[in-house]
């Protein structure tokens, strides 16, 4: 008997965690988002860019 509460106790958890994980990522719509790239050249004269990922948020998961 504790060997069933345990796996469904497993299951639950996993079930959980995973729907949580779920709307966390489906939720998450990065609309205060934006992506910055720079171009440069380099000291040998290759062209490089350079891109950084800026977010508003304040959590951002």
């Amino acid at each position: 008997m504790k060997r069933n509460n345990l796996i469904s106790y497993l299951f639950l958890i996993f079930a959980l965690t995973t729907g949580i994980v779920f709307f966390i990522y489906k939720s998450n719509d990065h609309k205060e988002c934006r992506t910055k790239m720079e171009y440069s050249t380099s000291e040998k004269g290759e062209s490089v860019k350079t891109v950084s990922h800026l977010c508003a948020e304040r959590f951002n998961f």
